[in-house]
Protein backbone atom coordinates (compact mmCIF):
# COMPACT_ATOMS: atom_id res chain seq x y z
CA UNK A 1 0.00 0.00 0.00
CA UNK A 2 3.04 2.24 0.17
CA UNK A 3 3.00 2.44 -3.64
CA UNK A 4 -0.66 3.46 -3.50
CA UNK A 5 0.24 6.12 -0.93
CA UNK A 6 2.95 7.46 -3.25
CA UNK A 7 0.48 7.52 -6.14
CA UNK A 8 -2.31 9.31 -4.25
CA UNK A 9 -1.15 12.91 -4.96
CA UNK A 10 -0.71 12.09 -8.65
CA UNK A 11 -4.17 10.58 -8.90
CA UNK A 12 -5.59 13.52 -6.95
CA UNK A 13 -4.11 15.91 -9.53
CA UNK A 14 -5.64 13.91 -12.39
CA UNK A 15 -9.00 13.91 -10.65
CA UNK A 16 -8.95 17.67 -10.02
CA UNK A 17 -7.87 18.54 -13.56
CA UNK A 18 -10.47 16.36 -15.25
CA UNK A 19 -13.25 16.77 -12.70
CA UNK A 20 -13.45 12.98 -12.48
CA UNK A 21 -12.86 11.24 -9.17
CA UNK A 22 -12.19 7.85 -10.72
CA UNK A 23 -8.34 8.00 -10.59
CA UNK A 24 -8.33 9.04 -6.93
CA UNK A 25 -11.00 6.52 -5.96
CA UNK A 26 -9.12 3.78 -7.81
CA UNK A 27 -5.78 4.39 -6.10
CA UNK A 28 -7.44 4.52 -2.68
CA UNK A 29 -9.30 1.29 -3.47
CA UNK A 30 -5.96 -0.34 -4.33
CA UNK A 31 -4.58 0.86 -1.02
CA UNK A 32 -7.56 -0.59 0.84
CA UNK A 33 -7.16 -3.93 -0.93
CA UNK A 34 -3.46 -4.00 0.00
CA UNK A 35 -4.27 -3.18 3.63
CA UNK A 36 -6.81 -6.00 3.74
CA UNK A 37 -4.08 -8.62 4.15
CA UNK A 38 -2.73 -7.06 7.35
CA UNK A 39 -5.18 -8.36 9.94
CA UNK A 40 -5.49 -11.93 8.56
CA UNK A 41 -1.70 -12.16 8.26
CA UNK A 42 -1.28 -10.79 11.75
CA UNK A 43 -3.70 -13.37 13.16
CA UNK A 44 -1.80 -16.17 11.38
CA UNK A 45 1.53 -15.00 12.75
CA UNK A 46 0.11 -14.73 16.28
CA UNK A 47 -1.32 -18.24 16.02
CA UNK A 48 2.12 -19.58 15.19
CA UNK A 49 4.26 -17.52 17.56
CA UNK A 50 2.19 -16.74 20.65
CA UNK A 51 0.83 -19.22 23.23
CA UNK A 52 -3.00 -19.21 23.51
CA UNK A 53 -2.93 -17.82 27.06
CA UNK A 54 -1.08 -14.69 25.88
CA UNK A 55 -2.85 -14.03 22.58
CA UNK A 56 -5.30 -11.37 23.79
CA UNK A 57 -2.55 -9.30 25.42
CA UNK A 58 -0.26 -9.64 22.39
CA UNK A 59 -3.07 -8.73 20.00
CA UNK A 60 -3.91 -5.69 22.13
CA UNK A 61 -0.28 -4.55 22.02
CA UNK A 62 -0.18 -4.89 18.23
CA UNK A 63 -3.52 -3.14 17.71
CA UNK A 64 -2.41 -0.35 20.04
CA UNK A 65 0.25 0.26 17.41
CA UNK A 66 -2.56 1.27 15.03
CA UNK A 67 -3.65 3.89 17.57
CA UNK A 68 -0.05 4.97 18.17
CA UNK A 69 0.39 5.43 14.44
CA UNK A 70 -2.71 7.62 14.32
CA UNK A 71 -1.44 9.74 17.22
CA UNK A 72 2.00 10.06 15.60
CA UNK A 73 0.50 11.01 12.24
CA UNK A 74 -1.69 13.70 13.80
CA UNK A 75 1.34 15.20 15.55
CA UNK A 76 3.89 14.86 12.73
CA UNK A 77 1.76 15.55 9.64
CA UNK A 78 1.22 19.31 10.20
CA UNK A 79 4.98 19.77 10.62
CA UNK A 80 5.66 17.69 7.50
CA UNK A 81 3.22 19.76 5.46
CA UNK A 82 4.94 22.98 6.60
CA UNK A 83 8.37 21.60 5.68
CA UNK A 84 7.23 20.32 2.28
CA UNK A 85 5.41 23.50 1.30
CA UNK A 86 6.63 24.54 -2.14
CA UNK A 87 8.89 21.46 -2.43
CA UNK A 88 6.34 18.83 -3.42
CA UNK A 89 5.06 20.31 -6.67
CA UNK A 90 2.52 22.63 -5.07
CA UNK A 91 2.53 26.38 -4.60
CA UNK A 92 4.81 27.85 -1.95
CA UNK A 93 1.89 29.40 -0.08
CA UNK A 94 0.01 26.09 0.17
CA UNK A 95 0.73 23.43 2.78
CA UNK A 96 2.72 20.53 1.32
CA UNK A 97 0.11 17.79 1.62
CA UNK A 98 1.59 16.00 -1.41
CA UNK A 99 4.96 15.73 0.29
CA UNK A 100 3.30 14.16 3.32
CA UNK A 101 2.04 11.30 1.14
CA UNK A 102 5.45 10.91 -0.50
CA UNK A 103 7.28 10.68 2.84
CA UNK A 104 4.83 8.18 4.31
CA UNK A 105 4.99 6.07 1.16
CA UNK A 106 8.80 5.98 1.18
CA UNK A 107 8.79 5.15 4.90
CA UNK A 108 6.58 2.14 4.20
CA UNK A 109 8.91 0.87 1.48
CA UNK A 110 11.94 1.27 3.75
CA UNK A 111 10.17 -0.68 6.51
CA UNK A 112 9.42 -3.44 3.99
CA UNK A 113 13.11 -4.32 3.61
CA UNK A 114 13.84 -5.66 7.12
CA UNK A 115 10.40 -7.29 7.23
CA UNK A 116 11.00 -9.16 3.97
CA UNK A 117 14.38 -10.52 5.06
CA UNK A 118 13.74 -11.16 8.76
CA UNK A 119 10.04 -12.01 9.20
CA UNK A 120 8.98 -15.69 9.35
CA UNK A 121 5.58 -17.37 9.38
CA UNK A 122 6.52 -19.55 12.34
CA UNK A 123 9.50 -20.16 14.65
CA UNK A 124 10.51 -23.22 12.62
CA UNK A 125 10.14 -21.70 9.15
CA UNK A 126 13.22 -21.34 6.92
CA UNK A 127 15.64 -22.47 9.60
CA UNK A 128 17.15 -25.49 7.84
CA UNK A 129 18.83 -25.84 4.49
CA UNK A 130 18.22 -29.09 2.70
CA UNK A 131 17.31 -30.57 -0.65
CA UNK A 132 14.13 -30.17 -2.62
CA UNK A 133 13.22 -33.77 -1.75
CA UNK A 134 12.90 -32.73 1.90
CA UNK A 135 9.96 -30.47 0.99
CA UNK A 136 7.34 -33.11 0.41
CA UNK A 137 4.66 -31.71 2.72
CA UNK A 138 2.90 -28.50 1.81
CA UNK A 139 1.21 -27.81 5.13
CA UNK A 140 2.87 -28.03 8.52
CA UNK A 141 1.40 -27.68 12.00
CA UNK A 142 3.37 -25.70 14.54
CA UNK A 143 1.84 -27.84 17.32
CA UNK A 144 0.07 -24.85 18.82
CA UNK A 145 -3.47 -25.61 19.91
CA UNK A 146 -5.07 -23.44 17.29
CA UNK A 147 -6.59 -24.37 13.95
CA UNK A 148 -4.90 -21.38 12.35
CA UNK A 149 -1.47 -22.84 13.06
CA UNK A 150 -1.43 -24.66 9.72
CA UNK A 151 1.09 -22.91 7.50
CA UNK A 152 2.70 -23.60 4.15
CA UNK A 153 6.13 -25.12 4.52
CA UNK A 154 8.92 -23.23 2.83
CA UNK A 155 12.37 -24.84 2.71
CA UNK A 156 15.70 -23.30 1.90
CA UNK A 157 17.42 -25.55 -0.63
CA UNK A 158 20.78 -25.47 -2.35
CA UNK A 159 20.61 -25.54 -6.14
CA UNK A 160 23.22 -26.87 -8.59
CA UNK A 161 25.09 -23.59 -8.57
CA UNK A 162 25.46 -23.69 -4.80
CA UNK A 163 22.97 -20.84 -4.32
CA UNK A 164 20.46 -20.91 -1.45
CA UNK A 165 16.93 -20.62 -2.83
CA UNK A 166 13.42 -21.16 -1.55
CA UNK A 167 11.42 -24.25 -2.46
CA UNK A 168 7.69 -24.07 -1.83
CA UNK A 169 7.03 -27.78 -1.48
CA UNK A 170 5.60 -28.73 -4.81
CA UNK A 171 5.67 -25.50 -6.73
CA UNK A 172 3.09 -22.82 -7.39
CA UNK A 173 0.47 -25.19 -8.85
CA UNK A 174 0.55 -27.45 -5.81
CA UNK A 175 0.32 -24.43 -3.56
CA UNK A 176 -2.78 -23.17 -5.39
CA UNK A 177 -4.36 -26.61 -5.16
CA UNK A 178 -3.74 -26.72 -1.42
CA UNK A 179 -5.30 -23.29 -1.01
CA UNK A 180 -8.37 -24.45 -2.93
CA UNK A 181 -8.59 -27.55 -0.76
CA UNK A 182 -8.25 -25.45 2.38
CA UNK A 183 -11.07 -23.13 1.25
CA UNK A 184 -13.33 -25.99 0.22
CA UNK A 185 -12.82 -27.91 3.47
CA UNK A 186 -13.42 -24.89 5.73
CA UNK A 187 -16.54 -25.28 7.94
CA UNK A 188 -18.42 -22.34 6.43
CA UNK A 189 -21.79 -23.38 7.86
CA UNK A 190 -20.26 -23.60 11.34
CA UNK A 191 -18.80 -20.12 10.88
CA UNK A 192 -22.24 -18.73 10.03
CA UNK A 193 -23.79 -20.37 13.10
CA UNK A 194 -20.98 -19.37 15.46
CA UNK A 195 -21.79 -16.63 17.96
CA UNK A 196 -18.06 -15.99 18.30
CA UNK A 197 -17.66 -15.32 14.58
CA UNK A 198 -20.66 -13.00 14.52
CA UNK A 199 -19.34 -11.24 17.61
CA UNK A 200 -15.96 -10.66 15.93
CA UNK A 201 -17.63 -9.42 12.75
CA UNK A 202 -19.85 -6.96 14.60
CA UNK A 203 -16.99 -5.74 16.79
CA UNK A 204 -14.68 -5.27 13.82
CA UNK A 205 -17.37 -3.49 11.80
CA UNK A 206 -18.11 -1.15 14.71
CA UNK A 207 -14.41 -0.46 15.19
CA UNK A 208 -13.93 0.43 11.52
CA UNK A 209 -17.02 2.65 11.53
CA UNK A 210 -15.69 4.53 14.54
CA UNK A 211 -12.11 4.68 13.25
CA UNK A 212 -12.79 6.10 9.81
CA UNK A 213 -15.39 8.56 11.08
CA UNK A 214 -12.84 9.90 13.56
CA UNK A 215 -10.06 10.05 10.97
CA UNK A 216 -12.25 11.75 8.37
CA UNK A 217 -14.27 14.17 10.46
CA UNK A 218 -12.57 14.97 13.79
CA UNK A 219 -10.14 17.60 12.39
CA UNK A 220 -12.96 19.10 10.31
CA UNK A 221 -15.21 19.25 13.37
CA UNK A 222 -12.64 21.14 15.43
CA UNK A 223 -11.98 23.49 12.52
CA UNK A 224 -15.60 24.32 11.73
CA UNK A 225 -16.98 24.22 15.27
CA UNK A 226 -14.14 25.94 17.13
CA UNK A 227 -12.11 27.62 14.36
CA UNK A 228 -8.92 25.65 15.05
CA UNK A 229 -6.23 25.41 12.38
CA UNK A 230 -4.60 22.18 11.19
CA UNK A 231 -2.01 22.01 13.97
CA UNK A 232 -4.44 22.88 16.73
CA UNK A 233 -7.13 20.46 15.57
CA UNK A 234 -4.53 17.66 15.21
CA UNK A 235 -3.50 18.13 18.83
CA UNK A 236 -7.08 17.71 20.06
CA UNK A 237 -7.82 14.86 17.62
CA UNK A 238 -5.39 12.47 19.31
CA UNK A 239 -7.63 12.09 22.38
CA UNK A 240 -9.81 9.24 21.07
CA UNK A 241 -6.77 7.28 19.89
CA UNK A 242 -5.03 7.60 23.25
CA UNK A 243 -8.20 6.39 24.98
CA UNK A 244 -8.36 3.51 22.48
CA UNK A 245 -4.81 2.46 23.33
CA UNK A 246 -5.51 2.46 27.06
CA UNK A 247 -8.81 0.62 26.66
CA UNK A 248 -7.38 -1.97 24.27
CA UNK A 249 -4.37 -2.81 26.43
CA UNK A 250 -6.56 -3.06 29.52
CA UNK A 251 -9.11 -5.29 27.79
CA UNK A 252 -6.41 -7.56 26.34
CA UNK A 253 -4.77 -8.18 29.69
CA UNK A 254 -8.16 -8.68 31.34
CA UNK A 255 -9.21 -11.21 28.68
CA UNK A 256 -6.07 -13.30 29.18
CA UNK A 257 -6.55 -13.16 32.95
CA UNK A 258 -10.15 -14.36 32.65
CA UNK A 259 -9.13 -17.29 30.41
CA UNK A 260 -6.45 -18.59 32.78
Amino acid sequence: WSLATLGTPIMAELSSSGYILLPLLSIRAIMGAAEAVVLPTMQRILANWVPPEKKATTLAIILSGFQLGTVSAYLVSPWLMDQMSGLDGGAADIEGWRGMFYIYGVAGLVWLLPWYFLAKDSPSANNNIGSAEDCTETLVNTMIEDDASLVFQECLVENDAGEITKDNAGGALKRIQDIQLLVQSAPWSDFLRSRGVWGMMLAHGAKNFELYNLLAWTPTFFNQQYGLNTKESALFSIGPSICGMIGGLTAGNLADFMLL
